[in-house]
């Protein structure tokens, strides 16, 4: 199921923290906790990548999950995890779904 096809209020050419700020206000979820978790991850990074988990981008999508996140969340087929603003709105989604227990820094 397409879930992110609706606009967004969100610019794609915000900074980082701004995505955040943005995307948890849409989404309903918390933003400070949204922002802790971002700023453990990656230090609120877009480029940030950990060679050893292959994990990507501002929330760290591990390289064999995030084809499947793009896909279901609505994102263009071949979205890079290092393009912050779909990173930043799948994981939103993610937390408005209560699906924090995938990232270790909470």
């Amino acid at each position: 199921t397409t879930i992110l096809t609706i606009p967004s209020p969100c610019s794609e050419h915000s900074d980082v923290r701004e995505l955040i700020i943005c995307f948890s206000e849409y989404y309903g979820v918390d933003t400070h906790k949204a922002l802790r978790i971002a700023a453990c991850e990656s230090g609120l990074s877009a480029a940030a990548f950990n060679s050893l988990y292959g994990a990507s981008g501002v929330y760290q999508h591990l390289r064999n999950y995030w084809p499947g996140r793009v896909k279901e969340y609505g994102a263009p087929e071949g979205t890079s995890p290092f393009d912050a603003y779909w990173n930043v709105r799948i994981s939103m989604e993610m937390f408005r779904r209560n699906m924090f227990h995938h990232w270790v820094c909470k």
